[in-house]
């Protein structure tokens, strides 16, 4: 089981990148809520016990963070902020960390009301898979 503050996760984007971290997390013992714009992606990682959630809100309500990994900027936007996005959510997560590959210019523009903070990037679904991945950006949405 999963040490420290973290426990309950949610995972928006299930894909390539997504899929895989999740069953390492899951593998750790965290508590897992996903959603995918996919459905059928989600199967494989519910079967190994993560949670389903109709909406990006319904994913990070209650949870600890938030985890995206998304294919654009355009799809980063509509997961926090669409009418069903994270930003809605009834009991928003104090922590949200994007791992989507949209550049440190969106980043920056998303998280404007927010802190951000980035970090390097190196590696790919193989790397993730293996756990050897680093984190591209980390965004801060809780209080200053």
């Amino acid at each position: 089981m999963s040490s420290g503050a973290l426990t309950k996760i949610a995972f928006i984007g299930t894909g390539l990148m997504g899929a895989p971290m999740t069953q390492r997390l899951l593998a750790a013992g965290y508590s897992m809520r996903v959603w995918n714009r996919t459905p059928p992606k989600l199967e494989r990682l519910i079967a190994a016990g993560a949670v389903p959630a109709r909406s990006p809100a319904e994913a990070a309500s209650e949870a600890d963070a938030v985890f995206i990994c998304v294919t654009d900027g355009a799809a980063v936007e509509a997961v926090l902020f669409a009418g069903d996005g994270v930003a809605s959510a009834a009991h928003p997560a104090p922590l949200l960390v994007d791992f989507s590959t949209i550049g440190p210019a969106a980043t920056l523009r998303l998280a404007e009301p927010h802190r951000a903070r980035d970090l390097p990037a190196r590696g790919g679904a193989g790397s993730v898979a293996q756990g050897s991945c680093r984190v591209d950006r980390i965004v801060f949405a809780g209080p200053p």
